[in-house]
């Protein structure tokens, strides 16, 4: 990540780092980053939904675009002025309870879990399920195992990801079906869509057998129809 920052920063490019993905399976470290802007989102990271985080050195280069209490270091009849800190983004009531729930995730991932604990447990799981897909018959997309994250994107025979993730419903197992924000490398792939299984801290071995199950149903229901 350095390296790439380091490359747009000698151009006078500034950077953004989106570490939603990221941020619940590996350590987030935005100092060694160096990156003008670092965000990402709370509820992936097993947080409450509505709050997420935005780090920045570049602070100096925004401006406000909502204003009320809390954001306010002066105001007179004639004008006011907005204080100078990470406050002048946050005006009115913040979101206590989502805070407080975000700060519980963090001290979770980081004290409780540990990261070595999550990463090895993703790995195994994602194995795991790699190695049932790939023996299955299901075509795999992406990388080989051992350069993807705790994720697999895969379709079955000629059967639309859409019915696919509708048939793993049935069997509540949730899935993602569609060009999971990168449609043009479905097309570039020759795709129209594919179904993405994602893996985390809490997944177990018992889980994937039951997708695998839920799958072969699918197989088998589309086979039946088109006979």
């Amino acid at each position: 990540m350095s390296t790439i920052v380091n490359i747009a920063r000698e151009r006078g490019v500034l950077t953004l780092v989106d570490a939603a993905q990221s941020v619940a399976h590996m350590p987030t470290d935005v100092k060694a980053w160096n990156a003008d802007f670092v965000v990402f989102s709370g509820h992936k990271m097993y947080a409450p939904t509505g709050i997420g985080a935005l780090y920045s050195t570049q602070f100096w280069m925004l401006k406000p675009t909502f204003f009320g209490g809390g954001m306010i270091h002066e105001a007179t009849y004639d004008d006011y002025c907005h204080v100078v800190d990470n406050r002048m983004f946050e005006c009115g009531t913040p979101p206590i309870i989502q805070a407080i729930g975000l700060g519980a995730a963090t001290d979770y991932i980081r004290f409780e879990a540990g990261w070595h604990q999550i990463q090895a447990q993703e790995r195994r799981i994602t194995e795991y399920a790699y190695d049932c897909l790939e023996e299955w018959g299901a075509k795999i997309i992406g990388p080989s195992l051992n350069k993807r994250g705790p994720l697999i994107s895969f379709n079955i025979g000629d059967i639309h990801p859409h019915d696919v993730a509708s048939i793993l419903d049935e069997y509540n197992v949730a899935v993602r079906a569609g060009h999971h924000c990168a449609q043009p490398l479905h097309e570039k792939l020759g795709l129209k869509a594919s179904v993405r299984a994602s893996f985390n801290f809490d997944n177990r071995k018992f889980q994937v057998d039951h997708m695998m199950t839920a799958i072969y149903h699918a197989h088998n229901l589309f086979q039946r129809r088109d006979a």
